[in-house]
């Protein structure tokens, strides 16, 4: 059997990115696209793991940030 789930690149792997406008103290979230899938991760732990969502439900997210 295959797993359907999307997975996060090793918190060790170059990829990561966050907002340049994020705060100094590290109050935020890095995001990884790998392909069909995103992995978001806190800041302040980057080895604690990440969440994973496909990249049909980032974009909804997203989409649904920016609406008024």
């Amino acid at each position: 059997m295959t797993d359907n789930h999307p997975t996060p690149r090793d918190p060790q792997v170059s990829g990561w990115r966050k907002a340049t406008y994020s705060n100094p103290d590290q109050s935020c979230v890095e995001i990884n696209h790998t392909g069909a899938a995103v992995g978001v991760r806190d800041t302040k732990n980057r080895t604690a793991g990440a969440l994973a969502f496909r990249h049909e439900a980032w974009v909804r997210f997203l989409s649904n940030l920016i609406r008024p």
